[in-house]
């Protein structure tokens, strides 16, 4: 096929809706941009220019309805015909030109013949020689008119003019792929893309229909049909609506939670009269029920970036905006608002050579990490998945135990399959994972949803391999077993884990619950002779994660966890990979599996009882087993949805709207207590159960203006419907504002949609903080939408122990140190005490000492 230089080529263009390429004969349309029962062609000038002025030949119909180009003094380039007309269209160069072919809804060089009822496009080309296409190599000619077009540049060519809606060759063009074989993205950043959406905008101008396909994945909506986990039944479950003993839920804490979404989003705006969202705000896995999807919010780089060279990331505040990578390593942890650098603001080395936290400056940092991004797509690789499956739970490798950053470019030990060098191993989470149209395959109790079902090793490795013997007992037993009981005797074995995680003791600031190492709130500064001075806001209150010889951790924040490395699996039964295989718990209150103790759980995340007998299918596999403590209704209902991150949460440095406790709880003068900080939980517990459902329809909204404090600190409530006969005594009001700060209320009501309550919660704030905190003044009348939930008392919620099991999938160690018969059986060598399988069985000296004489649990 003939290259034509786009400097040389005329490309008249009879464009109307874009209608799939034919033959030489009709493109039939099927009537999609039919108006007033006509359909239409129009010609238009190829090249850039305010004239429709066409040089080097015409395109004509026999009957000279349309008849544009060289030598025709009226320019007729557009025309409207009646439905199911066919018009032949002819091209006649002028000397020394050559009709080079048609593109778009007609190919080849003879007559186009196009029927039907829809508009139609199509591409006539001439030129002076058949030679190739003079410049199509050439990135300084080519490159630059591509940048123009996706930077909407005035006069820009449409490049799919040429190449189709797709990009990838259309008529006369070559595909992209045969010019730029590595990276076809060549200047897609410039200087004008200084935010997300400017590059998605670039992106999406070739590849809408992928992001209709991701806008639909589960990936995207955090929401599917899931044949794994349920109640009782398979069930709608995901991201959004789960409840772990990690950091809980989304709901109320969204800010933080999408730095792991696939898009650019953003607080919600409510209306200020009804409080509703409006469409398009908030977190983008909403926005599937609004009709107009912003699709140039989605965030195509975590995926297609090179996130190691251009050090962009997705910020751990703020919904996902675009953000700049460490380049050190800090301790304790940087704030949401900061990253961990080993120069300062001004771009200097810090005077004693350590790396500290400080805020990221957006023109020499996040812009050009952006840029360097929407310059290096391609592909995704270990690292774009592992951005945020490596890091889940709040650190490298904390969740899953068989998912962190060794992953990211392994050894054979670590991974047989992602160390190998063999030609045919997976080199990319994709090998594996993709299952076309930007759904993914994979799923598994702690992540429930699935897209595309469940992968097996039997995916890829088919039949028993069995003892020299062919043991027909060995085969039959080994068909319960399954490959990764044998295959991964360990997990995290270059990784600490968290294996507990208890939210009871967090918020001590200093004392830290004598955790060793532990570096207090407040008390790190800044080297001298640097842009930076003073002390380091928003860092302290931890002490190390796991490093060895440490097993436990301390974070203010979090409270204390403990880590192991090398972690033996715990094994159950899992039914077959195409059954419902266990149970995980929601935000929703129907019931919690167990009884919230030490020796009884709440199970978040758990197996079915297989069949007696065991049927064909079940299979003993290896997990994690998570432990942790975290808040509960004290009804046994469901786990509370806690409220940790953003204004009024339990992390806001500044808890002005629940400010029981001042924020310097755990200083010498202020020391830390479980009362103290219980009472600061209650308030965390009101607000995100409240805004996650759980406490049900509010008892009073009020509109914006209709909420007002006088100067003795009485609020006046208007609220938009009238109230119960009966309102309770106390309320939890959700604060829009810092004037009206969340919290429970004391309520009055005088009159129908009326109520009152005062403020009796003073403003504080930490008086160590640095820089000072200015509090903001108190107006006299509300801008926004309120709401009042009924109440979470402290007598409503308790401190509730859960346990979750995680499928071990990955860390696949070499042959040579997988289990053997002995590592589960003691008749066949080992002990009751080294067996595998001693809990699973309930094995033990003097009583059932082998799983094959005992009855399974």
């Amino acid at each position: 096929m003939s290259r034509i230089s786009l400097a040389v080529a005329l490309m008249s263009a009879i464009v109307a809706a874009g209608c799939g390429g034919s033959g030489t004969s009709s493109g039939s349309g099927e009537g999609r941009g039919v108006q007033d029962g006509t359909f239409t062609l129009t010609v238009q000038n190829g090249q850039a220019g305010p004239a429709l002025q066409i040089t080097g030949g015409k395109v004509y119909t026999d009957d000279l309805t349309i008849e544009c180009g060289a030598g025709v003094a009226a320019q007729r380039c557009s025309a409207a015909f009646p439905l199911g007309t066919t018009v032949v269209l002819k091209a006649s160069p002028a000397a020394p030109n050559l009709f080079l072919g048609w593109a778009g809804d007609c190919s080849g060089e003879g007559d186009c013949t196009l029927a039907g009822n829809a508009d139609k496009y199509v591409v006539a080309s001439f030129g002076a020689e058949r030679t190739g296409h003079p410049n199509w190599t050439d990135g300084l000619v080519h490159g630059p008119k591509a940048a123009d077009w996706l930077a909407n540049a005035p006069g820009a060519l449409d490049c799919r003019t040429c190449h189709g809606p797709s990009l990838q060759g259309q008529g006369l063009a070559p595909s992209c792929s045969s010019c730029h074989a590595g990276r076809p993205h060549v200047q897609v950043a410039s200087a004008t893309m200084t935010t997300g959406p400017a590059v998605t905008a670039a992106c999406i101008k070739c590849h809408e229909a992928e992001a209709d396909q991701l806008l639909g994945s589960n990936h995207f909506t955090w929401l599917g049909s899931s044949n794994l986990v349920g109640k009782t039944t398979p069930s709608s479950i995901g991201k959004r609506n789960v409840i772990n003993n990690f950091c809980v839920a989304t709901a109320s804490n969204e800010a933080r939670c999408m730095q792991c979404h696939p898009s650019y989003s953003s607080a919600p705006v409510k209306d200020p009269a009804t409080g509703a969202i409006a469409p398009n705000t908030g977190p983008m896995y909403l926005w599937t029920a609004n009709a107009a999807v912003d699709k140039g919010r989605i965030d195509c780089l975590v995926c297609h970036a090179s996130l190691g060279t251009s050090r962009y990331v997705k910020g751990p505040a703020g919904f996902g905006q675009p953000w700049v990578a460490n380049d050190g390593a800090c301790f304790p942890s940087c704030a949401a608002n900061q990253i961990c650098s080993t120069k300062d603001s001004a771009g200097n080395p810090w005077s004693d050579g350590k790396a500290y936290c400080r805020a990221p400056v957006a023109a020499t940092e996040i812009v050009p990490a952006l840029q360097a991004a929407a310059n290096s797509v391609g592909a995704t690789q270990r690292a774009n998945c592992g951005f945020c499956h490596f890091t889940a739970g709040g650190g490298d490798n904390v969740k899953m135990g068989d998912l962190g950053s060794a992953l990211t470019s392994p050894t054979a030990d670590v991974d047989v399959h992602m160390g190998s060098q063999a030609s045919y191993a997976p080199r990319r989470c994709a090998d594996c994972h993709e299952s076309g149209s930007h759904t993914l395959r994979g799923t598994g109790l702690s992540i429930p949803v699935d897209d595309e079902g469940r992968l097996t090793c039997t995916d890829c490795h088919s039949g028993i391999h069995a003892p020299a013997h062919s043991d027909p007992a060995y085969t039959a037993h080994a068909d319960f077993i399954a490959c990764q009981t044998c295959h991964i005797p360990t997990f995290s074995r270059t990784q600490y884990t968290k294996v507990n995680w208890d939210w009871q003791t967090a918020a001590d600031k200093q004392a830290c619950q004598g955790v060793a190492g532990c570096v207090g709130f407040g008390s790190l500064t800044y080297p001298a002779g640097n842009a930076q001075s003073g002390a380091i806001a928003g860092v302290g209150g931890e002490a190390p994660k796991g490093h060895d010889p440490v097993t436990q951790g301390y974070d203010w924040k979090k409270g204390v966890s403990t880590y192991a490395t090398n972690v033996t699996p715990t094994y159950r039964w899992i039914a077959p990979a195409s059954a419902q295989q266990g149970t995980h718990e929601t935000t929703a209150r129907d019931g919690l599996l167990g009884s919230g103790t030490v020796d009884d759980p709440f199970r978040l995340a758990d197996l079915l009882p297989p069949p007696a007998p065991v049927l064909a299918g079940w299979k003993i596999a290896p997990f994690k087993r998570m432990t942790g403590r975290s808040p509960a209704f004290a009804d046994a209902s469901a786990m509370i949805v806690p409220h940790v991150f953003g204004s009024d949460s339990l992390w806001q440095n500044d808890l002005r709207g629940y400010p029981v406790v001042a924020n310097t709880l755990g200083s010498a003068g202020n020391p830390w207590t479980q009362a103290k900080a219980d009472a600061i939980w209650t308030g965390v517990n009101n607000y995100g159960a409240a805004v996650g459902g759980q406490l049900g329809q509010p008892v009073a909204k009020a509109a914006g203006g209709q909420m007002t404090r006088d100067a003795s600190g009485l609020v006046t409530v208007n609220t938009i419907a009238d109230l119960p006969a009966t309102l309770p005594a106390t309320l939890y009001l959700v604060g829009a504002e810092a004037a009206f700060p969340s919290g429970v209320k004391a309520v009055t009501k005088t009159g129908p949609r009326q109520l009152t309550y005062p403020e009796t919660i003073p403003y504080t704030a930490n008086p160590g903080a640095s820089p000072p905190i200015t509090l903001p003044a108190l107006p006299a009348t509300s801008t926004a939408f309120v709401a009042f939930y009924p109440e979470l008392a402290a007598t409503d919620w308790r401190w509730a122990y859960t346990v979750m099991y995680i499928n071990l999938n990955h860390e696949v160690a070499p042959v040579t140190t997988a289990l053997t018969c002995s590592s589960c059986h003691p008749s066949l060598g080992g002990s009751v005490d080294t067996s595998r399988m001693k809990d699973l069985y309930g094995l033990q000296a003097g009583g059932c000492t082998d799983p094959m004489d005992c009855k399974k649990r």
